[in-house]
């Protein structure tokens, strides 16, 4: 039987698209087989040596090459080496199958390269014959032939999605149809000790979950009514990042803490009361409100119903300060929880004098310079003298923090407050302070109307004044 063969043809060229000329480079192909073949047919060895190819003055080449699909030739799935020696580049080598029933010319840009091909000789050659849909190569036990054949039962029985593939007990291969319910289902299967079973879905029954006993409800067997009745762990638990949810408050006895039960939240709740109550002995085992804070010996705002002020109004002396014209006084007063701002209370001892319309405003500002309520125009208030109560436009409502009461008079003489001291740059009430922390400071000399925020850090103490003001 003769052997078949295939002409190689191609054509190389530069990055230009022109023929690399082989007559005036050393530029060729070295063709060699991927393995020693045997003709059994012809009881004969084939030993194809290395066939040199040169490229011709256009780039162009042709070679005469045994087929690789020689059904004589063994082993089969043997393929053709090339190896590229072009100059000014680097041997490049790759491997291709050359089939005649392809075609007995074919040119070398057609082909695919393989993967390597070193252990070829242990893959299954093709058979020959027609062949069927759903038909594969088998090894017929017969050196390296193969026949088309069924490929087995096992790959039949799945049809549908979530189908799992068994032995049965036959054996052969079986099909375990998908869970299709809307219940969730999990895999059981149960031995006798020496044989397997067939596999089921079902759902998790109590005894399937070891030591915990759990059933299908979510309720533990060892958790009866009240958390006392868990046995005591034989160490402490820690909870790491986790916690208990859910848990309802106890009753009765059962509300102390000595039975393991968490403190209630309510009214009775009173060992710690709000601003201005009289600290009193709360109920054990209740937790305060959240919007609690420890009770001071001392006076503070909320006895008296303010919700701050810039000194204890007791402590005012017959000092007075008159406003300078221009010049904004802050005196600061603090915020010890969420409250809202809408007045500032305090004492005009002498009226002013020719207020200009437009220009006398009290205000409040945020420790960061924001201004955060401002009043009316005060040049008809202030030209009376008495305890004044000036309301903000917008009231605020003010995080716990510094504030400062604003202070702007112009005209011919500004109205006189009442204050701890007279006017001075050295007060104790700003000792050993920043200038942005002032308790009592000028900022600003020559204002007409008060900004919308200020510097804090250009806050002075020049010509300050502890003024009395209430918070409402």
């Amino acid at each position: 039987m003769a052997l078949n063969y295939v002409t190689l043809t191609g054509t190389y060229a530069d990055g230009e698209g022109i023929g690399i000329d082989g007559t005036r480079h050393d530029a060729f192909l070295t063709l060699t087989p991927t393995a020693s073949l045997t003709d059994a047919t012809n009881d004969r060895e084939v030993r194809l040596t290395p066939v040199r190819v040169p490229l011709n003055a256009d780039g162009t080449f042709s070679a005469r090459l045994l087929a690789t699909d020689n059904s004589t030739l063994m082993p089969s799935g043997w393929a053709w080496q090339v190896t590229e020696t072009l100059p000014g580049l680097t041997d490049f080598t790759w491997n291709f199958f050359l089939a005649f029933a392809t075609g007995v010319t074919q040119d070398v840009a057609t082909l695919s390269p393989v993967s390597s091909v070193t252990t070829m000789q242990a893959y299954l050659p093709v058979p020959t014959g027609a062949v069927s849909a759903g038909l594969v190569p088998i090894a017929t036990g017969s050196g390296e032939q193969s026949a088309w054949g069924s490929p087995g039962a096992a790959s039949l029985p799945l049809t549908t999605l979530g189908d799992l593939l068994y032995e049965d007990a036959t054996p052969a291969p079986a099909r375990l149809p998908g869970n299709v319910s809307a219940t969730r289902k999990f895999l059981r299967q149960l031995g006798n000790g020496v044989l397997s079973a067939v596999p089921v879905w079902d759902t998790l029954l109590a005894a399937d979950v070891p030591l915990l006993n759990q059933n299908t409800t979510g309720t533990a067997a060892n958790i009866t009514g009240t958390l006392d009745q868990v046995p005591a762990p034989a160490a402490a638990v820690g909870l790491n990042s986790k916690k208990i949810t859910s848990l309802a408050n106890g009753t009765a006895a059962q509300d102390a803490a000595a039975f393991g039960q968490l403190p209630v939240a309510d009214a009775t709740a009173a060992d710690i009361t709000p601003v201005g109550t009289v600290a009193v002995a709360g109920a054990i085992g209740k937790w305060a409100d959240a919007g609690h804070v420890h009770a001071d010996p001392n006076p503070l705002p909320g006895d008296f119903g303010w919700v701050a002020w810039t000194t204890d109004p007791i402590t005012a002396q017959s000092n007075t300060n008159v406003l300078a014209p221009g010049s904004m006084y802050l005196v600061a007063f603090w915020v010890r929880k969420t409250q809202t701002l809408s007045n500032l209370i305090y004492h005009v001892t002498t009226a002013g004098g020719t207020l200009t319309s437009g220009q006398n405003f009290c205000a409040i500002f945020s420790a960061d310079g924001t201004q955060r309520a401002i009043s009316a125009d005060q040049s008809v208030p202030w030209v009376s003298s008495g305890i004044k109560t000036t309301a903000m436009t917008v009231p605020y409502s003010a995080p716990p923090g510094m504030y400062w009461a604003a202070f702007l008079a112009n005209g011919t003489t500004g109205p006189t407050l009442r204050a701890t001291a007279n006017v001075s740059s050295t007060m104790i009430s700003n000792a050993g302070l920043a200038a942005a922390s002032l308790r009592v400071a000028i900022n600003g000399t020559a204002l007409t109307a008060i900004p919308g925020s200020i510097t804090p850090s250009a806050n002075i103490t020049t010509n300050a004044a502890p003024l009395v003001v209430l918070v409402s």
